[in-house]
């Protein structure tokens, strides 16, 4: 019985064989395993990899182990338990402090890890939100350094009989190739990050991945606009 219900990176283990050793004690039974088991019925703080056997084994076992080896595990479980933290409370409250039991939930765990990852999605969106500004930034800068050459050869084309519709039209595409060429190389690359992912988690990122990317695109799209109504109207004034 496996600790998550993640199935990506658990090697196979059907056919495999173990051999389990009681404490203080020598003596050892082999067993072949049979299947694996993706769902934790006892909090995976407390006991990780379980196995589960017959009972003339775990009979056998019992026998063999030393008194203070023996521990007992009693697991709860309820719907919505994310939203219950009343519960919990409560049954924290109904233990004493001079009993010998070891208390753990999956409910304190949830939210820690929840803190976790919400710190770590709000740094990582920020961080790459600055690099996207940043790289936009830089494209602008380009733009803006080969203005004076790129007005010399519009204010030619336009001798030439270029007309003012064509040429937004002309600046529309150079704009757009420099802005969305390395955004869809940039998507291909997250595309391969979020299928790795994808290959270690039992849920799917598909729907939060492709949300992520919109996003980037729209805020891109409207830096593009945006850029490009600049470079027209300095372009404009040598036509």
């Amino acid at each position: 019985m496996y600790p998550t219900p993640d199935k990506g990176y658990e090697p196979p283990i059907h056919g495999k064989q173990i051999t389990l050793a009681a404490q203080h004690s020598d003596k050892t039974i082999t067993v072949s395993l049979t299947k694996p088991i993706h769902q934790p019925v006892i909090n995976p703080a407390v006991a990780e990899y379980m196995l589960v056997v017959p009972d003339h084994v775990f009979v056998t076992m019992r026998q063999f182990a030393a008194k203070e080896a023996v521990q007992y595990y009693f697991g709860a479980s309820y719907q919505h338990w994310e939203k219950e933290a009343s519960i919990i409370q409560k049954l924290k409250r109904s233990f004493k402090s001079d009993d010998d039991i070891n208390f753990t939930n999956r409910f304190e765990l949830f939210y820690d890890m929840k803190r976790i990852f919400s710190l770590m999605l709000f740094t990582g969106f920020f961080v790459s939100a600055l690099f996207l500004l940043a790289a936009d930034s830089i494209l602008y800068f380009k733009l803006y350094n080969d203005l004076e050459q790129d007005s010399k050869q519009y204010e030619a084309l336009s001798k030439l009989g270029l007309t003012l519709k064509e040429m937004k039209q002309i600046a529309a595409k150079q704009v757009a190739i420099l802005f969305f060429i390395p955004f869809a190389v940039a998507a291909v690359h997250a595309g391969f990050a979020f299928k790795m992912l994808q290959n270690m988690v039992s849920g799917s990122v598909v729907k939060t991945s492709v949300l992520v990317i919109i996003l980037f695109f729209v805020v891109q799209l409207g830096y593009y606009f945006l850029i490009r109504s600049l470079y027209t109207k300095k372009v404009e004034q040598v036509m």
